[in-house]
């Protein structure tokens, strides 16, 4: 029978615990993708602390993986807190759009003027602990030597998402009772 996927997304039609139905229409291979999946991304999650940087990280990782076929990594913030950490995480970085790049054969797919997007999600776990590094996002300087940085080394575009929460804040307070922050 013919089949309307190629064989490397057969996993994602596959049902799991995550996904017990999945849909029956793969997301859009490389030369289905649009214009702006064919570019380097770098999007920044940012916000007022205990608001969901994390959470919504990761989900925009499985929307833009499954939804549009994107290669997609998450990095944490504070994984790259010490002297050397803006450096530490500006080389990650660089390594997993050049992994990703040879990986797609990325000399083929330009000569066919196709090419798979690379995309990477910055957030922070705790807001309070990484507002020392330059890939917090939590000024305007800060993001725009991000945006600068970005271009210049690892020629990426820039995106910054802002989380917001309304409400009384009932959120936060579970959220520090169940994680034994209070005092």
């Amino acid at each position: 029978s013919l089949q309307a996927f190629v064989l490397s997304q057969a996993h994602l039609l596959q049902p799991t615990s995550a996904n017990p139905t999945p849909t029956t229409v793969p997301p859009p291979i490389a030369a289905l993708s649009g214009h702006h999946l064919r570019h380097r991304w770098v999007t920044s999650v940012i916000g007022l602390p205990l608001r969901g940087q994390a959470h919504m990280a990761h989900r925009l990782m499985d929307y833009l993986s499954f939804f549009h076929g994107a290669n997609v990594a998450v990095f944490d913030v504070n994984q790259y807190i010490d002297p050397d950490g803006d450096q530490a995480l500006l080389d990650a970085l660089k390594e997993f759009f050049d992994t990703s790049d040879a990986a797609t054969g990325l000399a083929v797919l330009e000569e066919k003027h196709v090419n798979l997007g690379n995309f990477v999600i910055l957030y922070t776990s705790n807001a309070m602990t990484a507002v020392d590094s330059k890939w917090s996002g939590h000024s305007k300087w800060r993001r725009r030597w991000m945006a600068n940085t970005l271009e210049e080394k690892l020629h990426a575009h820039a995106c910054f998402v802002e989380i917001q929460v309304d409400g009384k804040g009932q959120h936060a307070f579970q959220y520090i009772q169940q994680h034994r922050l209070a005092m």
